[in-house]
């Protein structure tokens, strides 16, 4: 009886695993492409309290995060090309690294469907009794 309770936690943990390698190869496939950023907002909080709140919509701006092969992405800045920043990255789960040399950005990944996904930022500073807390949330859509 033990050792068939031991074969169903193995093959039960071996499942799990090929679950997670299988949703982070059908997010990394999903990521791949050119998406423009539609919406930026900015979160101050205090405490957990929302102190200020500001929203930018891109509507003739270019804003664009482009997800190539071999874990590399640009971000293009503009519409002539001349301000793009270039990265690689790497997608475990809903979480996203971005490495610019010895520089890491962590993100939180989600997606809305195929087209559409939301990439969040947060920075927390403690000073004495109050937590500081930015997010940045960038709403992208799929070209």
């Amino acid at each position: 009886m033990k050792k068939i309770l031991i074969i169903c936690l193995v093959t039960l943990a071996g499942l799990a695993g090929c679950k997670k390698e299988n949703q982070d190869k059908k997010n990394n496939r999903n990521l791949l492409g050119t998406w423009q950023v539609q919406k930026q907002v900015r979160i101050e909080y205090e405490n957990n309290v929302e102190k200020d709140r500001d929203e930018r919509i891109y509507d003739d701006e270019v804003l664009q995060f482009i997800f190539q092969g071999e874990n590399k992405l640009s971000i293009k800045n503009g519409t002539d090309g001349d301000n793009t920043e270039e990265y690689t990255y790497t997608l475990s789960g809903d979480t996203l690294e971005l490495r610019e040399g010895d520089s890491i950005t962590t993100l939180l990944l989600r997606f809305n469907g195929n087209k559409q996904m939301i990439l969040s930022l947060e920075d927390i500073d403690v000073d004495g009794d109050i937590t500081y807390k930015n997010v940045t949330e960038f709403t992208l859509d799929k070209k």
